[in-house]
């Protein structure tokens, strides 16, 4: 595993790289692109079983990101290769594992441990609906948290009436954005409406610091209203 940039959790852990979902915004292709050396088989699915101890031998409760570098839900993923993950998810109970996907639906097709933030990425309207159906089918129990990732914010959204399937979301800019750059001051407005409005209805927000909104990240929040990184 490796000591994590990304604010949200403490370590990633890629024990399946690649996606093939093709997204224009995805900085993980643009990595391996940048480091092919690192990754022979391009961005295509990739299993590294060797990795699948690393968990266990962090003894410190951490939050867990696994699989930054490519889905684990994806296309092309084989259900062996899941399963293993899985496995070595349990393995180490100590951690909180954050799965992220872009197959909100396929969340249901495995065993997760108690505690794991099942989540689906959002980046536009489009995305929104099918996001909403595979969180609502996993249902609310105590032992999982659901989420919505609205990164890279792409486009205005806007969010239904009724109950929301999800505990927590975050909100995020282009990855290596700078505040000078055309498009942020388009995308902060469109930001600060859905932060106002997850709030509004009791949901924790975290904003991310690549939308360059100081003062929305003073009201930054993880699951169950905590400010603290991994809530106990």
């Amino acid at each position: 595993m490796n000591v994590s940039a990304i604010p949200t959790c403490d370590y990633t852990w890629n024990p399946i790289t690649g996606c093939r979902r093709g997204c224009k915004w995805c900085w993980a292709r643009k990595v391996v692109k940048r480091f092919p050396k690192h990754y022979p088989n391009g961005f295509e699915p990739t299993f590294h079983p060797k990795r699948l101890s690393q968990p266990r031998r962090v003894r410190k409760p951490s939050l867990v990101f696994p699989c930054s570098m490519g889905d684990l839900l994806g296309d092309g993923v084989e259900l062996q290769w899941l399963d293993r993950v899985v496995k070595a998810m349990h393995e180490a109970e100590q951690h909180i594992f954050q799965v992220l996907t872009k197959w909100p639906r396929r969340l249901r097709m495995a065993s997760w441990p108690q505690g794991t933030w099942l989540g689906a990425t959002v980046p536009d309207a489009m995305f929104l609906d099918e996001a909403l159906i595979g969180l609502r089918q996993l249902g609310s129990h105590w032992y999982h948290t659901r989420y919505i990732c609205f990164e890279p914010l792409a486009g205005p959204i806007g969010l239904p009436f009724g109950s929301l399937p999800f505990e927590w979301a975050i909100i995020g800019g282009w990855s290596g954005s700078r505040p000078t750059d055309p498009h942020v001051p388009e995308q902060q407005k469109w930001a600060s409406y859905l932060m106002s409005s997850l709030r509004n209805r009791g949901i924790p927000v975290y904003v991310k610091p690549n939308l360059h909104m100081p003062w929305a990240e003073r009201g930054n929040a993880f699951p169950g209203g905590s400010t603290e990184l991994v809530p106990r």
